[in-house]
């Protein structure tokens, strides 16, 4: 019987089973948070919106979502009473005024780039300096004026980032 069950290699093309995710009550479906709000379950009666996260970062790129405490909680259904809102509804009008704060990231990239390449045309104009040629003294003004130029660009990005900051605080 090729092929069977018997067969190992039956055995190696089924996927295996993927573990089962324990979730806490504020990630279950619609349909167990209803349960659980008509306390069917024998639990207390929760409010149905769900529970803000706050990311932890266990890797350099890849933020990992946790739920936030009982306290954290607790402040946010303060602010979303404050405003007026339902909590679900307070959680997403932060998380957009959140991203609408947040400066553009192509101009943050402009900035981490110009701050490099200002740093490296200063260490090559100082290397050309001590070198005392014609053309390290020529490579070290042309590097002179192109490190201003550069300076002058991540000033002039800055005010702006602060412009913006100061209006979007006020």
């Amino acid at each position: 019987m090729a092929g069977g069950p018997t067969c190992p290699q039956f055995y190696a093309r089924v996927p295996p089973r993927r573990p089962q995710v324990v979730r806490c009550c504020f990630c279950l479906g619609r349909s167990a948070r209803r349960r659980e709000q008509q306390g069917s379950h024998g639990g207390p009666v929760i409010e149905t919106a769900t529970m803000s996260h706050r990311y932890h970062r266990n890797a350099p790129t890849k933020g990992r979502r946790i739920h936030a405490t009982d306290e954290e909680w607790s402040r946010v259904q303060s602010a979303a009473a404050r405003a007026q809102l339902s909590v679900s509804a307070f959680v997403v009008q932060s998380t957009q005024s959140r991203k609408l704060l947040a400066p553009p990231p192509q101009r943050t990239e402009v900035i981490r780039l110009l701050t490099a390449c200002h740093g490296l045309l200063a260490e090559i104009a100082d290397q050309a300096r001590f070198d005392r040629d014609t053309d390290a003294a020529t490579i070290a003004t042309g590097m002179t004026e192109v490190s201003a130029l550069l300076d002058a660009v991540l000033q002039s990005a800055l005010a702006e980032r602060r412009a913006d900051e100061a209006v979007s605080c006020s």
